[in-house]
């Protein structure tokens, strides 16, 4: 490192320090103006990750859009919610109904002696002894257990169907409360032993203390008496559930009808997010008059581009639809030029839902809510396995069927017929060559034989190029009975499922669903967003490896420019101390020499 002798200036009289240092600000102008254009850079990838962000918000919302499920969703009304609730899945019929609730299912409650019987003490041995049971579980009781410790033990005991309890029930008694734990009509079943049970109370004469009676819930419906040992009652009005809360003192009214109120929100969330990347596209590419300054993607014809795009998505001609041709035909518009709200989505909600209740299916045909499935038998399609169990023929997954209630019987589902061995394979066969974006699995699901023990849990999806099998997609760690997944359009005339887990014994597929892309104002927007979002290939992640390379570049620019300064600083300050050190020994010269001069006789 370079010594600071003499570079005080004292010799010659120059600030030594302050001239290197204005020099090296003067050489390092150029790193200067490299790491502003590598903030530049950083700043245009920041509002490029903004963007993305965005986008990927605004197709998922027009995935919301476009839901099957979520657009025809029902809703269920209960006259009074204090009596009971309801909810309706999408297959619920729209009807009107009237109930009466006449008693609900409740657990069956026994308890020992009340007072002035039953002890004072809870820990207190009683002095029983037997092998009582309870629902046939058996409770091995000593002399010296109190009602404390029956408790622990009852609760102890593995499926004995029961919760016990010790309850004060006055200043000096407790009792030992035994609580079913299934509602209905069913009792708790005692064995005695030892006569245990009948000596602290809970049996009298062989029968029950009973605090509560076991019975099951009472419902008329439509003057059709309806009895069930539940208060969740999901197998009575086809696709909706009541939930019972109290007995009625009259009829009370249930209506189900389409759940407008779902499609409206969700037309919403769709222009909030779009009209929030409008905002953003336009802060980061405007120019301000006072500044003379211009956002950070001033200039760049992209982002514009995207914008430009996307309201041509969103508001062109729907081409094929009958009713409603474009988004205003339902209510949503754009603001005119010069106002406020120009280029942004504004939403009508009275023209929205009476578009709705005008012919719904209509407005889904609009937004590309019905997507056209073309895994099926009747569409060309056909199904071959890599091997098949018994009744279970392959092409069952082509007809439609996507409930798992009559799993087993003929024409439901695919099973492989090597249990616990994987690979396990699916191809569906089109029959000519489709565009595909969606693909989606049924797997086996239902109340007795839920998916997260019997689904498919691991698998690829493949598809044909035409001389080979390609990967698409692959899903890991499924439980779900549905699982939807969605990809850039590929042309394709075979897909396969390739299965190396599930989560029983067996690959049980019920249904699998190959989807074109749509051309409605969802679909279109969504599949428009895949060409910029989609990772590694997307136009934006394009744009940022870009900028991240010349970020990179400018980086080794700056540090190799850094390097020669610190050696010229270096050389500057070795230049200026030889110098200092020069003009030190020409004035000690001088001083010897103008001392000889003034005495010359020394």
């Amino acid at each position: 490192m370079a010594s600071n002798l003499s570079l005080s200036g004292l010799v010659s009289g120059m600030d030594t320090e302050s001239i290197i240092q204005k020099l090296m600000a003067v050489e390092s102008r150029p790193i200067q103006l490299l790491q502003q254009k590598q903030t530049t850079l950083q700043d245009k990838a920041n509002a490029w990750r903004d963007i993305n962000t965005r986008l990927s918000n605004l197709q998922s919302r027009a995935a919301d859009l476009a839901d099957k499920l979520k657009f025809y969703a029902k809703k269920a009304i209960s006259g009074d919610t204090t009596v009971f609730d309801a909810t309706a899945s999408s297959s619920a019929a729209a009807s009107s109904y009237s109930l009466t609730v006449q008693q609900l299912a409740q657990a069956h409650i026994v308890a020992s002696a009340a007072p002035p019987g039953g002890p004072t003490d809870p820990a207190a041995a009683l002095n029983q002894a037997g092998n009582p049971q309870i629902n046939g579980k058996t409770i091995q009781v000593g002399l010296t257990d109190s009602l404390n410790s029956i408790r622990d033990k009852i609760n102890a005991t593995p499926n004995i169907g029961v919760t016990a309890s010790v309850v004060q029930v006055d200043a000096t008694h407790y009792q030992l409360v035994m609580t079913s734990k299934t509602v209905g009509s069913t009792p708790i079943a005692f064995t005695d032993s030892g006569n245990v049970l009948t000596n602290i109370g809970i049996l009298s004469g062989g029968v029950p203390n009973t605090v509560q009676a076991a019975q099951d819930a009472i419902v008329k419906i439509n003057n059709l008496t309806v009895q069930r040992a539940s208060n969740t009652l999901s197998d009575v009005i086809p696709g909706v559930t009541l939930t019972l809360k109290k007995p009625s003192t009259g009829t009370v009214s249930l209506t189900v009808g389409q759940d407008y109120d779902a499609v409206v929100k969700a037309v919403h969330d769709f222009a909030d997010q779009y009209n929030s990347l409008i905002d953003l596209i336009n802060q980061q590419t405007s120019w301000d008059d006072k500044t003379k300054k211009g956002g950070t993607l001033f200039g760049d014809p992209t982002a514009n581009q995207i914008k430009a795009q996307l309201r041509s998505m969103v508001m062109d001609v729907v081409p094929g639809t009958q009713v409603y041709k474009n988004f205003t035909d339902i209510g949503v518009t754009t603001g005119k030029y010069g106002n406020a709200n120009y280029e942004k989505l504004q939403v009508d909600d009275t023209k929205l839902r009476q578009a709705l209740t005008d012919n719904l299916d209509a407005v889904g045909q609009l937004l590309g809510v019905n997507e056209a499935n073309v895994a099926l038998a009747t569409a060309g399609s056909t199904a071959t396995a890599s091997g098949t169990a018994a009744g279970f023929d392959p092409n069952n997954v082509l007809n439609g069927q996507t409930s798992s209630a009559a799993w087993g019987t003929t024409g439901v589902g695919w099973q492989d017929n090597t249990p616990g061995t994987f690979p396990d394979t699916l191809t569906i066969n089109f029959g000519t060559t489709r565009t595909l974006d969606k693909l989606v699995v049924y797997t086996l699901d239902s109340a007795t034989q839920p998916a997260s023990a019997n689904g498919v849990r691991d698998y690829s999806i493949e598809y044909w190029d035409g001389s080979a099998w390609k990967l698409l997609t692959s899903v890991n760690g499924n439980s779900q009975g549905v699982i939807t997944s969605t990809f850039g359009a590929i042309n394709t005339s075979q897909i396969r499922l390739n299965i190396t887990a599930a989560n029983g014994a067996s690959s049980n597929i019920l249904q699998v669903q190959a989807f074109q892309p749509s051309t409605g104002v969802a679909g279109r927007v969504r599949n428009y967003i895949k060409g910029y979002t989609d990772s590694g290939t997307g136009l934006l992640d394009v744009k940022q490896k870009s900028l991240k390379s010349q970020m990179d570049d400018l980086s080794k620019s700056i540090k190799s420019m850094q390097d020669r300064l610190g050696l010229r600083e270096q050389t500057m300050r070795q230049q200026f101390t030889a110098m200092e050190t020069a003009l030190s020994k020409l004035k000690d010269q001088s001083a010897a020499l103008n001392s000889m001069l003034m005495n010359p006789g020394r």
